[in-house]
């Protein structure tokens, strides 16, 4: 009995994981309006009664696309943002993450993603709010307790840490690459504004003066 379960529940997450697959290949090539479930359902190999089971419906498939999207591309950094607290390399640490970040946002699928959500937004805007606090929202306040627990540790000074923690994502994600290259690959573009520390410094993380905002590590005595 509990092996038959087993082979249930595992068919189930193979058939949710493929109906998932087919959605976002369709949504993004042809947007909300011009996707059928009928067409998601035949890519899937399942009938459409077996997509209303799992999703409820177009609108509900379309939700979980996009937070499938989002689970995706936290997962890749997570290890990375996890094991930051216990640094003994923050500057490179740090330098690590924004890669690994900048690579995760700026794949193409996700960026083609964005697009259509924000197509949608005026029609869906719950999808929308949902996309922000499950991804820039979460995001920040994910990296806020770790500045929080650095500058525990003496290794940052900020004033606040959410605002220095939403300064550093959307530094990095102002970055550009450089031309031939990928994102993640190479040098983090200068925009970061890191200087190199002369002999042991510390990472300042402060409020912005106007509109310059500051990342900078600011060398001990």
């Amino acid at each position: 009995m509990a092996t038959k379960t087993r082979l249930l529940v595992g068919r189930s997450a193979r058939k949710h994981r493929a109906i998932i697959k087919a959605a976002r290949t369709t949504f993004l090539a042809k947007g909300y309006d011009d996707t059928s479930v009928d067409e998601i359902a035949a890519i899937a190999a399942v009938s459409k009664p077996t997509i209303y089971k799992h999703f409820g419906d177009k609108v509900g498939l379309f939700g979980a696309t996009i937070a499938t999207a989002i689970a995706e591309a936290k997962s890749h950094t997570q290890a990375t943002i996890e094991a930051l607290p216990a640094t003994r390399n923050l500057e490179g640490d740090l330098r690590r993450f924004a890669r690994q970040h900048l690579a995760e946002v700026m794949q193409p699928h996700l960026l083609r993603m964005r697009r259509r959500l924000i197509a949608e937004a005026e029609r869906f805007p719950q999808l929308a709010a949902t996309w922000y606090r499950n991804g820039p929202e979460k995001g920040h306040e994910t990296l806020a307790a770790v500045f929080s627990a650095l500058a525990a540790r003496g290794l940052l000074q900020i004033d606040d840490a959410l605002v220095a923690a939403e300064q550093f994502n959307w530094l990095v994600l102002q970055a550009r690459p450089r031309p031939g290259s990928r994102p993640g690959r190479g040098h983090l573009p200068c925009c970061l504004w890191i200087q190199e520390p002369r002999n042991s410094g510390r990472l300042c993380i402060r409020r912005p003066v106007l509109s310059e905002t500051r990342v900078t590590l600011e060398t001990s005595s």
